[in-house]
Parts: structure tokens; C-alpha cells; sequence
């Protein structure tokens, strides 16, 4: 019997898979438990339908990101904070600081997870990274101190 899984299953498929199964496991286990259902010509097709829009959008949503991060290149990221006359922070700067920055000086708007920073705790030049799935970026972020 086949049928489409609508979750992953460890060790049986990945959603929206189509696969053939004994009729037993398939009627007893996937469509009782709500795991799958039939792969009728209607299902298939809206499956390929929903795929193809993700798909789309997905496209779209990378493409926007590109352009934001092709933007943010050309704005200086400044960061001012308490530090010690030897340079040493008196605290740690955070990704939430860096995302307050990037909105102040061009509008954009990022998720913090979206943020590997390392360890900020000194005055100068540092290098972050944006990620969003397999689009990254790098950016110098320069942490100017104040008294």
C-alpha cells in the first residue's frame, strides 16, 4: 500500500515521502496514528503543489536575506561600551547588541540565533557572523570604548 508519511519517522522515511508498505503496518500503525496517508492521485498532487510553494518561498526568503546582507556591507558597524583604560570591557557583548546596532543603522531586522558572535571583551575589531540556512555573511564590528 502506498502512502505518503507526514512526519519523520527514524528508520521508516522522511515527510512527505511516498512509500510502499504492507497493508497491515501501513492501515494499523501510519494512518491510524496519523504518521500517513494514502498516496491517491489528489494527495500527490496537493503534496506537489505545497512542496512547489515552500519551495518558492524559501527561494524568495534567501534572495531577501542575500540582498539584506549585501546592504549591511556597506553601513559601519559601531559599538560603543564601557572598558577599563586597558581596553577590557566590563561586560560581554551579546548578539541582542549586535542585532540593536544592525536595526539602528539600517532597519534590519535579524534573529538572534542568526548571530555567531565570539567572545567580545576587549576594545577594537572584531568578526561576526550572520547565518540564515546556507547563506552567511561576515562582518568587522568595531567596539569603541567610552569612560
Amino acid at each position: 500500500m502506498k502512502v505518503i508519511l507526514l512526519t519523520n519517522i527514524p528508520k521508516v522515511g522522511k515527510k512527505y515521502e511516498v512509500k510502499d508498505f504492507k497493508e497491515g503496518y501501513a492501515q494499523n500503525v501510519l494512518l491510524s496514528k496519523g504518521l500517513a496517508e494514502l498516496a491517491t492521485p489528489a494527495n500527490l498532487r496537493r503534496i506537489n503543489d505545497m512542496l512547489d510553494k515552500e519551495k518558492r518561498m524559501q527561494d524568495t526568503q534567501k534572495a531577501q536575506f542575500e540582498e539584506t546582507l549585501n546592504t549591511l556591507k556597506t553601513h559601519a558597524l559601531v559599538l560603543h561600551a564601557r572598558a577599563n583604560e586597558k581596553g577590557h570591557l566590563f561586560k560581554t557583548i551579546t548578539a541582542r547588541e549586535i542585532v540593536a546596532v544592525i536595526k539602528d543603522i539600517s532597519g534590519l531586522t535579524y534573529d538572534e540565533s542568526c548571530i555567531e558572535i565570539p567572545h567580545i571583551k576587549s576594545v577594537g575589531d572584531h568578526t561576526i557572523r550572520i547565518v540564515k540556512g546556507k547563506s552567511v555573511g561576515e562582518y568587522s564590528v568595531k567596539i569603541l570604548a567610552t569612560k
